[in-house]
Protein backbone atom coordinates (compact mmCIF):
# COMPACT_ATOMS: atom_id res chain seq x y z
CA UNK A 1 0.00 0.00 0.00
CA UNK A 2 2.64 2.59 0.89
CA UNK A 3 4.08 1.66 -2.89
CA UNK A 4 0.85 2.85 -4.48
CA UNK A 5 -1.45 0.02 -4.48
CA UNK A 6 -5.43 1.06 -4.16
CA UNK A 7 -6.38 -2.35 -2.29
CA UNK A 8 -5.41 -5.86 -2.04
CA UNK A 9 -6.71 -9.27 -1.14
CA UNK A 10 -4.95 -11.60 1.12
CA UNK A 11 -5.19 -15.54 -0.48
CA UNK A 12 -6.81 -16.84 0.05
CA UNK A 13 -9.76 -15.18 -0.93
CA UNK A 14 -13.43 -15.83 -1.37
CA UNK A 15 -15.21 -14.84 -4.38
CA UNK A 16 -17.38 -12.86 -2.72
CA UNK A 17 -14.58 -11.01 -1.43
CA UNK A 18 -13.22 -10.40 -5.26
CA UNK A 19 -16.51 -9.28 -6.59
CA UNK A 20 -16.74 -6.64 -3.56
CA UNK A 21 -12.98 -5.57 -4.44
CA UNK A 22 -13.58 -4.85 -7.66
CA UNK A 23 -17.28 -3.95 -7.46
CA UNK A 24 -15.41 -0.85 -5.06
CA UNK A 25 -12.87 -0.17 -7.51
CA UNK A 26 -15.62 0.19 -10.46
CA UNK A 27 -17.44 2.55 -8.09
CA UNK A 28 -14.51 4.72 -6.91
CA UNK A 29 -13.26 5.12 -10.66
CA UNK A 30 -17.01 6.52 -11.55
CA UNK A 31 -16.70 8.90 -9.29
CA UNK A 32 -13.71 10.04 -9.94
CA UNK A 33 -14.72 10.38 -13.61
CA UNK A 34 -17.61 12.12 -12.72
CA UNK A 35 -15.38 14.47 -10.53
CA UNK A 36 -13.20 15.04 -13.48
CA UNK A 37 -16.17 16.01 -16.01
CA UNK A 38 -17.76 18.25 -13.20
CA UNK A 39 -14.11 20.02 -13.26
CA UNK A 40 -14.13 19.99 -17.25
CA UNK A 41 -17.38 21.19 -17.27
CA UNK A 42 -16.54 24.11 -14.80
CA UNK A 43 -13.11 25.36 -16.63
CA UNK A 44 -15.25 25.16 -20.26
CA UNK A 45 -17.79 27.58 -18.48
CA UNK A 46 -14.98 29.92 -17.31
CA UNK A 47 -13.51 29.90 -19.77
CA UNK A 48 -16.28 30.60 -22.37
CA UNK A 49 -16.96 33.38 -19.72
CA UNK A 50 -13.51 34.99 -19.99
CA UNK A 51 -13.23 34.86 -23.29
CA UNK A 52 -13.34 38.88 -24.32
CA UNK A 53 -16.82 39.96 -26.77
CA UNK A 54 -14.32 41.02 -28.79
CA UNK A 55 -12.60 37.63 -29.67
CA UNK A 56 -16.51 35.93 -29.44
CA UNK A 57 -18.18 38.17 -32.11
CA UNK A 58 -15.73 37.37 -35.35
CA UNK A 59 -16.45 33.89 -34.53
CA UNK A 60 -19.87 34.53 -34.73
CA UNK A 61 -20.21 35.25 -38.19
CA UNK A 62 -17.34 32.43 -39.15
CA UNK A 63 -19.02 29.91 -37.61
CA UNK A 64 -22.95 31.33 -39.03
CA UNK A 65 -21.19 31.11 -42.63
CA UNK A 66 -19.68 28.26 -42.44
CA UNK A 67 -22.82 26.98 -41.37
CA UNK A 68 -24.68 28.40 -44.38
CA UNK A 69 -21.77 26.61 -46.55
CA UNK A 70 -21.99 23.01 -44.58
CA UNK A 71 -26.00 23.04 -45.21
CA UNK A 72 -26.14 24.26 -48.94
CA UNK A 73 -22.63 22.92 -50.18
CA UNK A 74 -24.64 20.23 -52.40
CA UNK A 75 -26.28 23.06 -54.65
CA UNK A 76 -23.75 25.79 -54.53
CA UNK A 77 -22.03 26.93 -57.07
CA UNK A 78 -18.52 28.17 -56.75
CA UNK A 79 -19.61 32.05 -57.45
CA UNK A 80 -22.33 31.43 -55.05
CA UNK A 81 -19.70 30.89 -52.64
CA UNK A 82 -17.54 33.88 -53.48
CA UNK A 83 -21.17 36.13 -53.24
CA UNK A 84 -22.05 34.78 -50.03
CA UNK A 85 -18.65 35.88 -48.84
CA UNK A 86 -18.92 39.53 -50.54
CA UNK A 87 -22.26 40.25 -48.70
CA UNK A 88 -20.73 39.33 -45.59
CA UNK A 89 -17.31 40.99 -45.66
Amino acid sequence: MELGADDYLTKPFTHQELITAVNARLTKQAELQRQSDKKLDELRREHHAALPHELRTPLHGILGLSSLMIEDHATMRPEDVLEKRALHS
